[in-house]
């Protein structure tokens, strides 16, 4: 089925050219998974979990990760690789259900990454954006 088959592109990222793979949205576009508007959101089309896979063309430094999600019980996970060959670091955490949206930070201790693999199992998501110090949007994964 297409709308299982993930999407590959190229986007800008904290003013670096990266490569992206995600799942089909049927809301919103990639770009605004990072855009630091909390005003805009993405929703895969019908897909759980959403995963976005980000690709930077040189290693780097990440602090932290901080992503909004909505209210319901969320997993959030972020693996990151240093090289495509090298293990996963995973950084993990367990939402409860809250009225309203809310953020998940995940600290990563300064991992030097060139992959960061995002999942989240809801169908949407609203939008949030580290500073240059290394913190991305990622998604979550409803449990």
């Amino acid at each position: 089925v297409e709308r299982l088959r993930p999407v590959e592109t190229s986007m800008m990222l904290d003013g670096v050219e990266v490569k992206a793979r995600y799942s089909r949205l049927d809301m919103g576009q990639i770009g605004e998974a990072f855009d630091g508007n909390e005003a805009t959101l993405i929703r895969t089309d019908r897909i759980n979990p959403l995963r976005i896979e980000v690709s930077f063309p040189d290693a780097r430094r990440v602090q932290q990760v901080r992503v909004m999600v909505g209210g319901p019980p969320a997993r959030v996970t972020v693996q990151v690789w240093e090289d495509e060959n090298g293990e996963a670091e995973t950084a993990q955490v367990d939402l409860a259900q809250e009225p309203n949206p809310r953020y998940a930070t995940l600290d990563l201790g300064g991992q030097r990454l060139r992959t960061n693999h995002r999942e989240r199992g809801g169908t949407m998501s609203r939008t949030a954006r580290g500073a240059e110090s290394g913190r991305h949007r990622i998604g979550d994964r409803s449990r």
